[in-house]
């Protein structure tokens, strides 16, 4: 707790008598008690109790008279300092395998997004190789429309590398909070019964719990990414006289029909009509800048904006 928290548990004449450690000491293991803990609530006796139970309910260590006077009611779950101790270990012990059972999960994820960095990776250098052929054919003068093609695949290599990297990044912040977790809660055990140390092991079991409670990640984030890189296409421009040796288009829309027909629409201009086997048949709308793409149930399409909002539609 922090120093104002601090103050105003000192203030509740029923916290008087309690003991407070701090954190750091439980993690490190320098709280040490006594080999016999006496009673706090009866400290003004002559008389001194040793505690030798546990008030689960209240998660407190107690004496037999507090143990009759207070926690023998309906309700309270009052356990052996021995059998409390096993149960804890036990408990804590099941949620460290859960915790490499989580972390061996995670770890089969990043290696699945470093498979998606890859099929990225490859699939953007087979692009290149295909814009680099076209390039060699069409001599020095393609120079200036080569390297502002490669700098879109580029661009396209580190926006979707990033997204991946990110994904990445959060499951092994993942491995580490389950690895910390699991350890508070283990150093917890070294510490012996005394003042908040119940409280202070249920509140890191719990946090380990909390951990590992989280939904493992899916692989269809990663692969998501990896797909939009290979729906990246270039089309090799035939016509040498032209400063151009084709285009990597920046899809904004693509729809398909149920015979196999495909319209692909980009941001810079254009609609490729491609056929059932694959093959470009036609281009329209050229000089119009593409946001979606979708067909219609009576063999129509029409074009519009990300709002669904139709702007025109085509047969």
């Amino acid at each position: 707790m922090c120093n104002t928290c601090l103050e105003n548990h000192n203030k509740w004449p029923p916290h008087v008598k309690h003991r407070v450690v701090r954190i750091k000491d439980v993690r490190e293991g320098r709280v040490v008690l006594e080999k016999e803990v006496y009673c706090q609530e009866h400290k003004a006796d002559k008389q001194k109790y040793i505690c030798t139970d546990v008030c689960v309910t209240c998660k407190k260590f107690i004496c037999l008279r507090c143990r009759m006077l207070y926690h023998d009611k309906k309700g309270h779950t009052v356990q052996d300092a021995e059998e409390y101790n096993a149960s804890t270990k036990k408990n804590i012990v099941s949620l460290q395998s859960r915790g490499k059972m989580k972390a061996t999960t995670i770890t089969k994820h990043v290696t699945c997004i470093k498979a998606q960095k890859k099929r990225v990776t490859d699939h953007i250098t087979c692009k290149k190789a295909e814009i680099n052929k076209s390039y060699q054919e069409s001599l020095k003068k393609l120079n200036k429309r080569k390297a502002a093609l490669d700098k879109q695949l580029d661009a396209q290599v580190e926006k979707l590398c990033k997204i991946l990297d990110e994904i990445k990044d959060v499951d092994e912040r993942f491995i580490t909070s389950i690895e910390s977790a699991s350890v508070l809660a283990g150093n917890s055990m070294k510490a012996p019964l005394e003042g908040d140390i119940i409280v202070i092991r249920d509140t890191l079991s719990g946090e380990l719990r909390n951990v590992l409670d989280r939904a493992d990640p899916e692989n269809k984030l990663a692969t998501d990414v990896a797909d939009r890189a290979e729906q990246l296409i270039f089309t090799p421009n035939n016509q040498y006289d032209q400063l151009n040796i084709g285009q990597k288009g920046s899809m904004n829309g693509m729809a398909a029909t149920s015979d196999g027909r495909m319209a692909v629409g980009y941001s810079t201009g254009g609609i490729d009509i491609f056929s059932a086997d694959g093959q470009l048949h036609k281009t329209v709308l050229k000089d119009v800048g593409i946001r979606e793409v979708r067909y219609l149930s009576d063999g129509r399409w029409w074009e519009g904006d990300q709002g669904d909002t139709m702007r025109w539609v085509y047969t």
